[in-house]
Order: C-alpha cells, then structure tokens, then sequence
C-alpha cells in the first residue's frame, strides 16, 4: 500500500505533512490548501520535526544532518546547527530550540541563530506539554517537571512515581500528570505522586501521539497497532478529569499517521482526509 505522507503536525491554523525525508508539504487548516513546499534536511520519525506558527517557523533535524529552521512560507534556511548529532526529537518555542539526543543529552538553542544557550545530560526522554515552556523529563527512573527558558532551566521531582521501563507518552494537564508505558494503561498522577485514575484506553497499541485540550478537559490520543500485515490507527477522546473514554474512530487502514487541531476540532489524516471527530466522517480532504 502506498502513502503519501509520512506524518502530520498541527499549529494554530497550520498543519504540515512530511514525507519519509526531506521534502515538507506546509497547509493552510481551513482552506486545506497547500501554501509551500519545502526541502529540508528531515529525516524519519515526526518527533524530528517541530512547528511554530508564532514565529512562521518549522525545526527539521536528521540522525546525521544537525539541525535546521525554516522559514514556513518560503522555504529559505533561516540557520543551519551541523555540530548536534545523534537527533532523536526537537522541541521549537519562539526563542529556543530544545534538541534531545540519542545520547541522552538535551540541548537549548537560540531559535534565532541556532547557537548552543545550554546543555544538560541524562534525560532518557522528553515530552512537550499544553503549558509553554514546560516539559515532562524521564531520568532513568525519575519523572521531572523542567521548566525552560533561555537562561536554563528549574525542575520539580515526582518524587513517588517511579518508571521502570520507557514512556510512550506523557503530558501535563491542570495539576495531572499523564504517562503511558509502551502497551501499558494510561496512568494520571497528582504532581505529589498520588494515583488518581487509571485507564485501560488503547492497551495493547502505542500511543504515537495526545494533544490536551484544557478548555473542553479533554485529551485526544492516537493509537497505533502493528501485527506486520497492516497497521491500524485509532483515535480516542478521554476526559480528563477520569480517563473515561468519551470517542473512539478506528481510522482507515491507509492512515499511517494523524493529528488532531484543538483550534478546529478536526482530525488531520496522512491519507488527505480531514475527519469531524463528532461524526466521523469526512469533512473535507486535501488530497485527491
């Protein structure tokens, strides 16, 4: 079966697609028109890529290539940081560049140069949350509040919850902390470590990406199974507060990947489909 994009990230009224490397489809959410397409040094894997509508931005990095910003319109490499390898996600905000590495070190960067701020070690992996500036850090076992900025950073331990294995994902929600093991459910903490609820939402698939949507207390979570014959992905909307499952869209078997937009309220599909999550059905495309 043969796809057209490889992944999906939304901004605001942005959403962008990606390819298996280098090239970047940049769309227009309302219209679903396609405003530029750009070459870039992206390879694999969307948390290599990261949008800032703000500052009409997008980060692409590569395993080898370093790191790079955009310029969402035109296209013109705005800089260029060849000297971080080993690139496993970058994080854009509107003055820096969070670069995590496979050697577990997390970088801080000038968005609007591209020179090293900061550096720290040990963090096995990092999560972006509703909350600008805040992260969800994993330390070997630990799990970490960082707080960012361009001077450094400040942190607050979960002093109680302890990981034993690697997060799938997690994020940050009023006063809840929100973490999934790979296959495993989806847990919420209080920030002082207490269980709050528990939930068996999509076990057994990876959990491949969760947007907060804090006005309506909602998460929408995407899902992913692979049995080597097709991969399927699921959306599912929870509730905040209890983890209840509210939706569930199992989504066509030609999506490899999806995102949701909290501003329109709409699930953007791989596909080129657009879909109503209240209905499910299409409600318009961007490919033909």
């Amino acid at each position: 079966m043969n796809h057209k994009y490889y992944s999906i990230i939304t901004d605001e009224d942005i959403f962008i697609c990606t390819y298996f490397e280098d090239l970047i489809d940049v769309y227009k959410l309302k219209t679903a028109e396609r405003i530029a397409q750009i070459s870039t040094i992206f390879g694999t894997g969307g948390s290599r890529i990261s949008l800032c509508v703000a500052i009409n931005a997008v980060c692409c990095a590569s395993f080898y290539k370093g790191v790079a910003l955009y310029n969402l319109k035109s296209g013109e490499v705005m800089w260029h940081n060849k000297r971080i390898k080993s690139i496993h996600a970058v994080f854009l905000q509107e003055n820096i560049v969070l670069v995590h590495t496979a050697s577990n070190k997390l970088y801080c960067l000038s968005a609007s140069s591209g020179e090293e701020l900061w550096k720290t070690n040990s963090i096995s992996e990092i999560f972006s949350t509703h909350s600008k500036g805040t992260y969800v850090v994993q330390i070997k076992k630990s799990l970490v509040l960082y707080e960012v900025n361009s001077g450094g950073f400040t942190e607050k331990r979960i002093e109680k919850v302890k990981i034993n294995d690697d997060l799938s994902f997690a994020t940050l929600a009023d006063d809840k902390l929100i973490v999934r093991r790979f296959f495993d459910q989806l847990t919420a903490y209080s920030l002082e470590g207490k269980v709050i609820w528990v939930s068996d939402l999509g076990k057994g698939y990876t959990v491949t990406e969760g947007v907060v949507d804090l006005p309506r207390k909602k998460m929408h979570l995407f899902t992913c199974y692979d049995n080597n014959q097709y991969t399927a992905y699921h959306y599912f909307e929870a509730d905040i507060d209890s983890g209840a499952v509210c939706k569930h869209i199992a989504l066509d078997r030609a999506v490899i990947s999806a995102s949701y937009s909290v501003k329109e309220g709409v699930i953007i599909c791989s596909d080129g489909n657009i879909i109503n999550p209240s209905t499910g059905h299409i409600q318009s495309k961007f490919l033909e």
